[in-house]
């Protein structure tokens, strides 16, 4: 996907013929009157976005990465649910040289190793937490 992008926004682009580019062409309702994208949620560290029509307001499920391109190429709007993006948003101060991560948003083996990490920290508190999130998405289907 990285690749993907870098094509498009690169000094030159030569992407007329590659597939979301020909989509698009081939379909001209395919611009922000019309649709739009809206990440809804995060499932095991993993946004999930829609591609809204705003004409008869179906939604049909898209891959992250590729509704971000699909909005570069067609010059979507990008929306988030307000809720999930209270849920995601950290707080970030520019003299620290961290940054808090939401635990939905990390992987389950990126979970895994920070329970390793606060065990061996002695964080017993943030361990919990983390057995708990880690729990949760086993019994998710």
């Amino acid at each position: 996907m990285e690749y993907e992008l870098g094509l498009r926004t690169g000094e030159k682009s030569v992407t007329e013929r590659l597939l979301p580019e020909v989509l698009c062409s081939v379909n001209p309702m395919m611009i922000s009157e019309h649709y739009e994208i809206l990440f809804n949620s995060i499932v095991d560290g993993q946004y999930k976005a829609l591609l809204v029509n705003k004409d008869d307001l179906t939604l049909t499920p898209i891959r992250a990465s590729d509704a971000i391109l699909l909005a570069l190429v067609a010059k979507l709007n990008i929306f988030m649910e307000e809720h999930l993006f209270k849920r995601q948003s950290v707080d970030s101060s520019v003299s620290q040289n961290k940054m808090a991560l939401p635990l939905n948003a990390l992987t389950f083996e990126m979970l895994h190793h920070a329970l390793e990490k606060a065990i061996e920290d002695e964080n017993y508190e943030l361990a919990s937490m983390l057995r708990d999130e880690m729990k949760n998405r086993a019994k998710e289907p």
